[in-house]
C-alpha cells in the first residue's frame, strides 16, 4: 500500500514539474513574440480584453445603466478577460454573450420583444460559433437545448 502511495506521489510530482516546465516555455515563447512586435501592436495584444469591453459598452449605448458602478465595470472587464483566457486555453475563439439580448427578437415573428442590459449578470463567455448561432433571438423560458448544454 505504501509503495502505491509513493508511486502516486512521485507521479504527481513529475506531472507538476512537467507543468511548470511547460508554463515556463510558454511564457518565454509569448515574451519572444511580444518582443518582436512594434509598440502599438504589443499594446493592442496585451489590452485586447479591456478594449473589447470598452467597445461593447459603446455599442450597447442605452443598454448600459447610466450610473453603472465601478465594481460592475470591473466585473464586466473580468468576463472579457475570461473570454480571452478561454480562447487561449482551448484554441477556440470565445465571445461575451448577453443572456438577454440588447434587442431580442422573437424567433417565430422576428418582432423585437425584449431589451437586455449590459450588466455583469447578463453576460457570459461562450464559444463564438454558439454566439453567432444564437444571434439576437430571445426564447424566454423556452430555450432549445444544444449538444454542449449551453442554454440559450
Amino acid at each position: 500500500m505504501r509503495q502505491d502511495q509513493a508511486a502516486i506521489e512521485a507521479e504527481a510530482a513529475e506531472a507538476e514539474r512537467e507543468t511548470q516546465e511547460f508554463e515556463a516555455r510558454r511564457q518565454a515563447e509569448l515574451e519572444a513574440v511580444l518582443a518582436a512586435m512594434d509598440k502599438r501592436t504589443r499594446y493592442n495584444v496585451l489590452h485586447r480584453p479591456e478594449r473589447c469591453c470598452a467597445q461593447a459598452a459603446r455599442r450597447a449605448g442605452p443598454a448600459v445603466p447610466p450610473k453603472q458602478s465601478a465594481r460592475d465595470r470591473q466585473e464586466i472587464e473580468a468576463i472579457y478577460r475570461d473570454a480571452a483566457a478561454l480562447t487561449e486555453l482551448h484554441g477556440i475563439e470565445h465571445n461575451v454573450d448577453h443572456l438577454v439580448p440588447l434587442v431580442g427578437v422573437c424567433p417565430a415573428t422576428g418582432a423585437a420583444i425584449v431589451c437586455g442590459l449590459h450588466v455583469p449578470s447578463n453576460l457570459r463567455a461562450i464559444p463564438r460559433s454558439h454566439n453567432q448561432m444564437r444571434g439576437n433571438r430571445y426564447y424566454g423560458g423556452f430555450a432549445p437545448m444544444v449538444d454542449d448544454d449551453i442554454p440559450f
